[in-house]
């Protein structure tokens, strides 16, 4: 008789053991699908905010090129005018 009690208490608490086994892993999972999903929405973010910055940057820089561009067409042409006014007046 004493048998069998200590058999169905070891039972209950082998039982008690899985369970509470269970409850915990399935925290942990709840808890790192969050994290991961934390993680996953941060690096989106990141990602957005570099392609933001790099457009910013692109279009900063194709300005300042167009500038440049303008720049020196502008004294090419007058380079031009010149020699040409000179190359007239000289005729």
């Amino acid at each position: 008789m004493m048998l069998k009690k200590y058999i169905a208490e070891a039972k209950d608490r082998a039982i008690n053991l899985i369970n509470d086994g269970k409850r915990r892993s399935d925290k942990l999972i709840k808890d790192a699908k969050v994290k991961s999903d934390k993680l996953m929405k941060d690096a989106e973010k990141v990602m957005h905010d570099a392609k933001k910055k790099t457009s910013e940057y692109l279009k900063t820089g194709k300005e300042t090129a167009d500038q440049k561009r303008d720049q020196i067409k502008t004294a090419i042409k007058a380079g031009v005018d010149a020699y040409k006014e000179t190359k007239k007046s000289g005729e």
